[in-house]
């Protein structure tokens, strides 16, 4: 900050006046030196005059004395006339010699003061001129030690002496940046240099300062060489180094903005033709700026029509004073075909037009762009009359529709002349159920920045089409929106493929839960039946053998329910294998034909070269019966008709396209339909839900369905349903085809279980069912030792390895996993054999399972006889199967 009247009042002057101080001690100093120098000299004068004469006197009056008289008395008085007369004449002398030299040092003094008054005023209007200079001006010493610092430069640069006391302050202050600090310090020296060694002053060098204020400005910095110093001067040129920047910019600006309009400036007089354009006219013409020009060397590069329309034009401004604007073909010195604008005008002066200026503009590229801006709006008039979504442009302000393709009479099933003539006939084709909504988004569009939509219409022909319209606004320069463009696309068949992709996600989701559900309701059904089986054995009596017949036929039920759902969320392994499809469908339709009632009309169409599918033949029958039991419950006991058919089916494009995981080739189609009440849409959209259901309580689980939509999906297949209401419904269920050959029904074989005290370790988390199967083993003849954590049951193993026959393992446990178990126990002893139980595959594969060391798998709920069997097969060696 600069300094304000008060602190230069307070500081500068107390500087000036200190300095005076010891300028006049100083002088004081010397004065009193110079006097005491004078005393010593006039009486070392006295002292010598006054020994010479003391001397002589002696000599010479003595000798004479002695010489003149004889008598001893009165030479004695002679000589004390003598000594009273060499003190009289020596007083006499010391007087005049003293007199004499004191005038002489007074003078010598008054002298010596005038000269130093003489000086002391010179070096106090040189204080006030240093002080009062209209620039700033610094003394430095040619030590670094700086002197003093004008009013000016205190006022400008904000330092005082107490800132700056040295040459290394200075340029710590002011040049801040090592690197430039550098730079200074190395011009300054040179500049100095060349001052000393041409005995001049130092030239101006241009420096960037930084004020006490943190302002950087731009000085000139000169300097005079004084006795034992340097006094230097600043000039701040910052004013003028901006204005000269600016002017450079201008001028730069200028002559980029020339360059990129590729445009120039031109004149010549009308009487010689004699001209001069502008270095990018020049350019233009491809020609050297420095050339000389004339008007008929300009009309030159022109032919045709061109050169006759420029002639006429300048001809016409010569005589008349018309401005022309024109648009021309010329050709460059070079041989370039160019398009330019010529624009001129006259100047006139006493009443005559002597010249002609005005701009030259090349445009060649402009006429290109438009060349191509006309082919552009061909292709995107040829593009928007043949692409399948509907484009269209309309105005902002009265709500004009400009454009709108053919697309538009496909998709909303009107003409586009009827949407010109009245553009509100687009609202009135959106649902009634999307209107408002739709029509919101739309009045907020001229503020916002466009909108996204989805809605339904209505189409003339009552159809009902899904449309995703996507609009932006178009600004103008002032950034106000003017136009809207928008694009509508038919969505329809989208929308049909993301809502089966939500349903396969809801089956997906709520099957995991399933499962897991299932999965701990086997345990507790493995545990009710093998107990019930238990007490049945311990209890002959008739009416207690037919309450545990009863439990166990509860368990079964249980047992269905569960696998129900282990098929839905797809984790019971499927017994897939190639087979016939219409010979399952056939012996499920056989055992139908039982139970319906003689009110339905039961027709079956099997085709027996429908191709071979890949498939479990229990889940298909699983399949038939719950989608004939729904059918039979939608004919509610009314006369109907249900029929069953087995087909041969080519998918095409659309079908895959249409439903997800579908791929190319034949498929077995299996179509189940009925006559009965059918179904709205919001109940289809909900019918493969895991528990929903339309019947009374009681009537129905709520899972038939949900387990078909598992079954499907878990044989590749896809299935669809078409239902009306009042008109019935139709499911139609399809299997891809496989190319190997039907295989046979396996022969079952049955063992019966048969233990002769072998050592068998039980290992189940689930404590109820490990127990269960302890007591189940010891009635079969075997010694079991269950433990429920698996980690404690691999320790005693490996402890003692020999001591068992046989492991019985569950798959999933805390801690360790039923296989981990099993490969941990076959390292400790190579020999055992394993028996897995579990309540679904878990992926297992038979690799996985022969290097646990499993060679047999059962499926829970397990019956004491399949697991007496599976110890007996295991222990016989001989083949495995799958329970």
């Amino acid at each position: 900050m600069e300094p304000n009247q008060e602190d230069m009042n307070k500081g500068t002057p107390a500087r000036e006046e200190s300095a005076g101080d010891a300028a006049a001690s100083q002088s004081e100093s010397r004065t009193a030196a110079s006097h005491s120098y004078s005393v010593r000299r006039m009486a070392m004068r006295v002292v010598v005059v006054y020994l010479v004469v003391s001397a002589l006197w002696i000599l010479i009056s003595d000798q004479v004395l002695v010489a003149l008289v004889s008598d001893l008395k009165l030479l004695g008085k002679i000589a004390m006339v003598k000594g009273w007369a060499f003190v009289g004449v020596t007083a006499a002398l010391l007087f005049f010699l003293l007199r004499r030299e004191t005038r002489h040092w007074v003078a010598e003094r008054q002298a010596r003061e005038k000269a130093e008054a003489v000086t002391q005023e010179s070096e106090q209007r040189f204080r006030q001129l240093f002080d009062l200079a209209p620039l700033p001006i610094a003394y430095f010493k040619m030590t670094g030690v700086a002197v003093s610092f004008n009013r000016r430069f205190t006022q400008e640069l904000g330092y005082t002496h107490e800132d700056l006391p040295t040459l290394e302050h200075w340029l710590l202050r002011v040049h801040p940046d090592e690197n430039e600090r550098r730079e200074a310090v190395a011009r300054w020296d040179a500049a100095v240099q060349c001052a000393l060694k041409n005995k001049t002053d130092i030239a101006p060098e241009e420096f960037n300062i930084r004020c006490k204020n943190g302002e950087t400005r731009t000085y000139l910095i000169s300097g005079s060489f004084l006795s034992d110093g340097i006094l230097s001067t600043l000039v701040d040129i910052s004013a003028r180094k901006h204005t000269e920047e600016q002017l450079r910019f201008q001028e730069a600006i200028l002559r980029e903005t020339g360059e990129i309009a590729k445009v120039g400036g031109w004149q010549f007089n009308t009487a010689t033709g004699v001209g001069r354009w502008t270095d990018q006219v020049a350019r233009i013409h491809d020609l050297d700026p420095t050339d000389p020009i004339s008007k008929d060397m300009g009309l030159s590069h022109y032919k045709g029509e061109s050169r006759t329309r420029i002639e006429a034009a300048i001809k016409a401004a010569i005589e008349q004073g018309t401005v022309y604007d024109l648009v021309l073909e010329l050709t460059t010195a070079k041989g370039r075909h160019k398009w330019v604008r010529a624009i001129g005008h006259p100047i006139v002066e006493n009443g005559k037009i002597i010249r002609l200026h005005g701009s030259f503009q090349d445009i060649t590229e402009l006429r290109c762009a438009e060349d191509s801006l006309r082919e552009s709006a061909d292709r995107f008039r040829q593009m928007a009359e043949n692409i399948d979504e509907i484009f269209w442009l309309t105005s902002v302000h009265d709500h004009r529709i400009l454009y709108i393709n053919p697309a538009y009479e496909r998709i909303w099933g009107s003409s586009c002349e009827s949407l010109y003539a009245k553009p509100e006939t687009w609202a009135d084709a959106i649902h009634p159920d999307d209107r408002a909504r739709v029509l919101a988004a739309a009045e907020a569009r001229k503020i916002g920045d466009g909108y996204t939509e989805n809605y339904r219409i209505l189409r003339p022909d009552k159809q009902v089409r899904w449309i995703l319209v996507r609009v932006f606004p178009v600004h103008d320069s002032m950034g106000q929106s003017y136009r809207m463009v928008g694009i509508a696309t038919d969505i329809t068949e989208r929308r049909k493929l993301e809502e089966q992709f939500r349903n396969a996600q809801k089956m997906e989701a709520l099957g995991t839960l399933a499962g897991g559900i299932a999965h701990d309701f086997n345990n507790i059904i493995g545990a009710i039946m093998g107990y019930t089986e238990l007490a049945k054995m311990d209890s002959p009596q008739p009416a207690v053998q037919s309450c545990h017949n009863e439990i166990l036929s509860a368990c079964g039920r249980a047992g269905d329910l569960v696998r129900q759902i282990l098929a839905f969320s797809k984790q019971r392994e499927q017994q897939r294998r190639p087979l016939q499809l219409w010979q399952t469908v056939a012996e499920a339709t056989r055992l139908l034909r039982a139970v319906l009632p003689a009110t339905v009309d039961f027709q079956i169409e099997l085709d027996r070269a429908s191709p071979t599918v890949l498939a479990d033949p229990t889940q298909i029958h699983q399949v038939v019966m719950n989608l004939c039991t729904n059918a039979q419950h939608a004919m509610a006991s009314k006369v109907g008709k249900l029929s069953v058919s087995v087909k041969t089916f080519q998918a095409d494009e659309p079908f895959i396209k249409m439903h997800e995981g579908a791929s190319p080739g034949r498929y077995a189609c299996l179509t189940v339909s009925d006559s009965g009440h059918g179904m709205e849409q919001n109940v289809i959209d909900r019918i493969f839900e895991p528990f929903f259901t339309t019947k009374a309580p009681g009537v129905g689980t709520g899972l038939g369905l949900s387990v078909v939509h598992g079954i499907v999906q878990g044989h590749d297949g896809v299935i669809t349903v078409e239902s009306k209401l009042g008109e019935g419904t139709t499911f139609r269920v399809y299997f891809p085809e496989n190319d190997k050959a039907a295989d046979e029904e396996p022969t079952k074989i049955d063992w019966i279980a048969q233990g002769h005290g072998q050592r068998i370790l039980v290992v189940d988390d689930e404590e109820a069912l490990a127990r269960m199967v302890g007591k189940a083993l010891t009635k079969l003849g075997f010694k079991p030792e269950t433990i429920n954590d698996p980690v404690a049951a691999l320790a005693k193993f490996r402890l003692a390895p020999e001591n068992y026959d046989l492991i019985i393992t569950d798959l999933t446990m805390p801690h360790m996993t039923g296989l981990e178990f099993a490969a941990s126990a076959l390292s400790a002893k190579p020999q055992i054999k394993t028996l897995l139980m579990t309540g679904f595959a878990d992926n297992l594969t038979e690799k996985e399972l022969a290097a646990a060391g499993i060679v047999e798998v059962l499926r829970k709920p397990i019956t004491l006889n399949d697991l007496g069997r599976a110890i007996e097969r295991i222990l016989k060696q001989e083949p495995a199967a799958t329970a």
